[in-house]
């Protein structure tokens, strides 16, 4: 259920869920 929203947000094309994609890519 979690990855359904980190994976939303990670598809925002916002700076907060940029940020968010980014800073869990951290690898």
């Amino acid at each position: 259920m979690t990855k359904s929203i980190e994976r939303l947000t990670c598809h925002l094309s916002s700076s907060i869920g940029e940020m968010y994609c980014i800073r869990h890519r951290s690898g």
